[in-house]
């Protein structure tokens, strides 16, 4: 892939799984930062190594039983949440399963809206080679036919699923050059963004050990008897294999700019070539290796002195790492600074088609941070290895900082497949954005979705730990917004409020609770508001614009002029500034009464409906409990009532609802009351204005006041006062309660619970 400055490619989306428990980008780094190593002994749940080693050669046990496998269970995970049909949720290969749940956290990562990327022109490109499941799986030719094995197993299904999963619509392919697969495929996508077959793309790889064929072919003459991968090092005796998927989000650098998109690291250039018959087929070369590495550097438009990190294939053996070093001693190891010399496998082990994914994202990350890990295990360097005393080439054994000073950070990746396909790319960081103000805390909405509440509780958990851990440093604001505009809304939600990480600290892992609706029921629900939302000419266009609300209104137009002698439509379209609640109340009601005739045209009918104070009226309306004449009689006198007390304020405080009576009292504030116990630490008080007005002053003072300012005196009850609401009471006697339309809960009626009288008011 050949790209100017002007045509990179950016990363703007990162997903993975690598042993240690690693999912994120961030846990690679922090396992790599540390100096971990994650190899053990094969799970029991994959095979059993001791014996079968012992069927071939005792002198492979060592070598075959172990390796740098995933933590938890690897075969479980939810179909439904990726389109797969019944019949073949058992067979598709668990290396399918795992690509699909990374892939899908790719693009989370990324921002986009999953709803956005359905349909759009999004190639997948996969390296993949490891046929375990179908080996361990393996049927018997009687079993035949059995198309739901089959097309679980296949090569291209690795991509294909993802594709399927998404509804991507770009190019679709899988990559299999063995242990370069996952940067070729990186390469494949870069190009094919370049030639604007596709406008973003997904490139990665996957390996999981499942059976023991793949394992043992390789143990006699690449496997390390020490059970460690140490890259350039005296010691290295072989690799480790490792489990893991990696999956980037690519994107046309100036695509990503002009989106807004958050950009990770660039994509400068890459190249691919093949060894051909420079030597056994098996072999590296050298010259194959040098010349792959200048065609990257020249279309990346790079000076290879100013290469700060170089991500070696590296996987510590015998025949592979003096000629690898040879060849990035030619052609990086001079310039300005140094350069170090990483591999990744000294922490993860070999993930082989999906090494040269789990090489840039490393890379991506040292760009990002400007420091570079240390290379696991390394002490004294491999005497095979034929160093120059003046390269600037140095393996790192402690966290360090970038190497090259004063110049744009750059680092290149290498890989190498073993039927001779080798793979370079080089990186540069991302360019800086503007800087950006520091943003005052203020409660905010977090919000997470899943598929299924055992789905939601396990994503709640992952939100939790983030914000305490890799998102520590991140602002709270940015968080809530990606969560509410960035994320696809699945059926089950939490919603959680907080304004600070203290507050927001465990709320996200309270996922339980009584649902607001049954388990076979889903749908939108519409929310309807008190006072407080109107403004002149709040129904102006719309009236002019959309005939159904204005049909709405109209029905209602007669029933209120009947009640209040005033017109609903003069009422929402006028001009001037809406005042008095006999006004406005009656125009919300109808407003919101219309607005939930014109969603239902469009197609948007409510499962359920929520309403607060006035909202509760439109909201039975809305939901076949009140026809529209008996809501506009309700709404009508309710205003026309309120309008009738006067003399009272209210204010609403930053202390618990105790502190306030214990303060009443000594004051002897007879005329406040405790109005509302709004939630820990906030409590609304109603009663005389003087005596309201001398507490908020007290309470300023004392920093007690709350987020809310004194309300205008015409609806707050001062405490004591005669109860305005048994006319009120007798006028709800006339109403007729209808049955509920198919709009909440299921059947054909449901429950109506009132806010205001803070229970049920009518059961089914």
């Amino acid at each position: 892939m050949s790209a100017s400055r002007e045509r990179s490619i950016a990363v703007i989306g990162v997903g993975c799984r690598f042993p240690g428990g690693v999912d994120s980008a961030a846990g690679l780094w922090r396992l790599a930062a540390e100096g971990r190593q994650t190899a053990g002994p094969v799970p029991a749940d994959r095979w059993d190594a001791a014996r079968l080693a012992a069927l071939h050669d005792p002198g492979l046990v060592a070598r075959a039983a172990q390796g740098c496998f995933l933590d938890g269970d690897v075969w479980s995970w939810d179909p439904r949440a990726f389109s797969v049909a019944a019949n073949e949720e058992r067979w598709v290969d668990p290396q399918f399963r795992l690509l699909m749940e990374v892939a899908w956290e790719a693009v989370e990562h990324t921002g986009v809206p999953m709803d956005r990327m359905r349909g759009s022109r999004t190639g997948v490109y996969v390296g993949t080679y490891a046929p375990d499941n179908l080996f361990r799986e393996a049927r018997p030719v009687e079993d035949a036919p059995n198309s739901s094995y089959l097309f679980g197993n296949f090569t291209a299904g690795a991509a294909g699923r993802v594709a399927f999963a998404m509804d991507l619509r770009g190019p679709v392919m899988v990559v299999s050059t063995h242990c370069s697969s996952g940067l070729v495929a990186m390469d494949v996508a870069c190009g094919a963004l370049t030639l604007g077959e596709c406008d973003m793309a997904l490139a990665g790889g996957v390996l999981l050990m499942l059976s023991p064929e793949t394992h043992y072919f390789e143990a006699p003459l690449l496997l390390s008897e020490r059970g460690a991968c140490l890259a350039f090092d005296a010691r290295a005796d072989g690799y480790v294999r490792g489990e893991g998927a990696g999956v980037l989000v690519l994107q046309r650098l100036e695509d990503a700019l002009e989106a807004g998109a958050r950009v990770l690291a660039v994509i400068r250039g890459s190249a691919v070539n093949n060894d051909g018959q420079a030597g056994r087929l098996t072999a590296p070369s050298t010259d194959l290796q040098q010349r792959v590495f200048r065609e990257a550097v020249a279309r990346a438009g790079v000076d290879p002195g100013d290469v700060g990190l170089v991500e070696a294939h590296g996987p510590g053996t015998a025949l592979g790492d003096p000629i690898e070093y040879t060849s990035i001693q030619a052609v990086y190891g001079q310039g300005r600074g140094r350069c170090a010399l990483g591999s990744v496998k000294t922490n993860i082990g070999h993930s082989e088609p999906v090494s040269g994914i789990a090489g840039v994202i490393k890379a991506v990350e040292c760009l990002r941070r400007g420091r570079v890990p240390p290379n696991r295990g390394f002490e004294v360097w491999n005497p095979a290895i034929p160093r120059a005393e003046e390269s600037r080439l140095f393996v790192p054994t402690d966290l360090t900082d970038w190497p090259v000073a004063g110049a744009a950070r750059l680092a290149a990746v290498c890989s190498y497949g073993v039927t001779g396909t080798n793979a370079h790319t080089i990186l540069e960081a991302a360019p800086s954005g503007p800087s950006r103000r520091a943003r005052a805390s203020q409660a905010r909405l977090f919000l997470v979705s899943a598929g299924s509440a055992g789905a939601l509780s396990a994503g709640a958990e992952r939100l939790g730990a983030w914000i305490e851990g890799d998102g520590a440093e991140c602002d709270l604001a940015d968080v809530a917004h990606t969560l509410a505009v960035r994320r696809r809304h699945a059926d089950h939600r939490l919603a959680v409020v907080a304004g600070t990480r203290g507050e927001l600290a465990g709320r996200e892992r309270v996922v339980t609770g009584v649902p607001v609706l049954p388990p076979d029921h889903a749908g939108p629900v519409l929310v309807f508001t008190g006072q407080g939302s109107q403004r002149p000419g709040m129904g102006r266009a719309l009236l002019a614009s959309e005939p159904v609300f204005a049909a709405a209104v109209d029905e209602l137009e007669p029933l209120v002029r009947a009640e209040s002698g005033l017109s609903l439509r003069e009422m929402i379209a006028g001009p001037g500034e809406l005042t008095g609640i006999e006004r406005i109340q009656p125009a919300l009601f109808g407003v919101q009464v219309a607005l939930a005739a014109l969603w239902r045209s469009w197609g948007v009918v409510p499962a359920a409906v929520i309403g607060q104070s006035l909202g509760e009226v439109a909201a039975a309306v809305v939901a076949g409990v009140l026809s529209p004449a008996d809501g506009a009689k309700v709404i009508c006198r309710r205003s026309a009532l309120l309008s009738t007390i006067s003399g009272g304020a209210m204010a609403s405080v930053l202390l618990d609802a105790g502190t306030v009576r214990a303060a009443l009292g000594e004051v002897g504030a007879d005329g406040v009351c405790v109005a509302v116990e709004a939630g820990p630490g906030i409590t609304v008080i109603s009663g005389d204005v003087a005596q309201v007005a001398g507490l908020v002053e007290r309470w300023n003072a004392a920093g007690g006041r709350g987020p809310g300012d004194r309300c205008g005196g015409r609806l707050a009850l001062a405490a004591g006062r005669p109860d305005p609401g048994r006319p009120a009471r007798r006028a709800g006697r006339s109403l007729r309660y209808g049955a509920w339309r198919r709009v909440l809960l299921h059947g054909e009626r449901g429950s109506v619970c009132s806010g205001s009288a803070g229970r049920g008011v009518l059961g089914a």
